[in-house]
């Protein structure tokens, strides 16, 4: 496809060189745009370059440097962000960051319900707490999707060697990672905490970091659904023939 970056956080010899980590030489020909007033009022700028160089798709980095000073958890920098992204008319990916004292609520971007309302497909992405100078995980949760059931979790390591960045799908390491398995359906904590035997409700409650109520449901309806096995000392299984 034919790409372009809207840009308001660096450069075009910065993203150059990400892009070149990520994907090698050759460099992709993705079209660089330095942005930086608000989207609105770069609105034809964007959708010249966009017809004359016959982009099909953008990538845009990020929301709230976009909304150009106005507050980006207004309904107004939102609504009018969303305006100006559906006149440019074609596929849009958009990264937005969440305030250090709002990261534990992930329901939508900036808190606002207007971005979310006006995506399409919505993920919360974030990294493990523990890194090193080689590498670490990162967990995609999908917040929101309009035309299709949602996806599943996805785990990635990303890992460095020089000046190359790469990506190896596994989602298996969200249940290893302490930090990210918070963010997984309840269902998949319980089964992650059975991998390595039985537990009673109160460990798994422990394990599973809600309410004690809430565990007991669920685990009781995989117990009927056959994906559990209840011992007759109380402690839960992993059924032999739980289902795919």
């Amino acid at each position: 496809m034919r790409v372009g970056i809207l840009d308001w956080e660096d450069d075009a010899f910065t993203k150059a060189e990400r892009i070149r980590a990520i994907a090698g030489e050759p460099v992709p020909a993705i079209v660089y745009l330095a942005c930086r007033g608000a989207i609105w009022d770069e609105l034809d700028r964007i959708m010249r370059v966009v017809r004359e160089q016959d982009l099909e798709y953008l990538i845009l980095d990020s929301l709230g440097m976009a909304c150009g000073g106005l507050p980006p958890e207004s309904s107004e920098a939102a609504l009018r962000c969303g305006t100006a992204i559906r006149r440019i008319g074609i596929g849009t990916f958009a990264t937005a960051h969440l305030p250090k004292d709002r990261q534990a609520d992930v329901s939508a971007p900036f808190g606002s319900v207007f971005w979310l309302a006006q995506m399409r497909l919505g993920w919360f992405v974030q990294r493990e707490q523990e890194t090193s100078d080689s590498g670490f995980t990162i967990g995609l949760f999908c917040k929101k999707s309009n035309n299709d059931r949602a996806p599943a979790p996805l785990g990635y390591d990303v890992a460095f060697d020089g000046r190359r960045a790469t990506f190896r799908r596994r989602d298996d390491a969200l249940r290893d990672s302490p930090d990210l398995a918070q963010r997984l359906p309840l269902r998949q904590r319980i089964l992650a905490a059975l991998r390595d035997g039985g537990l009673g409700l109160e460990e798994l409650v422990e394990a599973a970091g809600v309410e004690r109520e809430q565990v007991r449901v669920r685990v009781s309806e995989m117990a009927r659904r056959g994906t559990v096995t209840r011992a007759p000392d109380g402690r839960y299984w992993i059924s032999a023939a739980r289902p795919a």
